[in-house]
């Protein structure tokens, strides 16, 4: 097992993907969207040899860099384009056999943001992600991603205005004494 395989298991996602294809409850959809919201997927990417030369000598020097890279997509019968989203290593490598890809390519961790910010910043060229494509093919459109990232930049809003009020009640508490 390498060591991607470790960090990346997606076990109560599944078990929620699995439930929510056996009984499309209202439940059983909130927990499949709770989990994909909390799961890191492997994303395939290209990156060309010198690319990837100048961001390894950037590291060897102490310096972080962005690293440009070409994502693989998924092109549905209707023409539309999704970045690939998969569970574990096996899926991917299952995928990129399917596919009959020659192409190198990289394994890539990512999570809900970071799809939603290529997606809702791709001008429309991508249309959303899929969930382990040829199995479970669970497909997140466009319109789903914008909702849950406003759901989420909403909570997040508002859970740092309560960090605010708390660090703001202790302060007082403290500068009383």
């Amino acid at each position: 097992m390498d060591e991607l395989d470790k960090k990346i298991q997606n076990m109560d996602l599944i078990i929620a993907m699995r439930k929510m294809q056996d009984r499309d409850t209202q439940e059983n959809r909130n927990n499949l969207i709770n989990q994909m919201m909390r799961s890191k997927f492997i994303t395939p990417a290209l990156v060309s040899e010198k690319e990837a030369m100048r961001v390894s000598e950037a590291s060897k020097e102490g310096k972080r860099v962005p690293m440009q890279v070409n994502f693989k997509v998924v092109t549905a019968k209707d023409g539309k384009k999704f970045l690939p989203a998969f569970t574990d290593t096996m899926l991917f490598d299952k995928w990129q056999e399917k596919c009959g890809d020659s192409d190198e390519c990289k394994k890539m961790v990512m999570n809900f943001d970071v799809y939603a910010q290529y997606i809702l910043n791709s001008n429309g060229a991508l249309s959303g992600f899929i969930i382990n494509p040829f199995s479970e093919n669970l497909v997140f459109p466009e319109p789903i991603i914008r909702s849950l990232a406003k759901q989420k930049a909403e909570f997040l809003r508002q859970k740092a205005q309560r960090n605010k009020s708390e660090a703001e009640a202790l302060e007082k508490c403290v500068s009383e004494q």
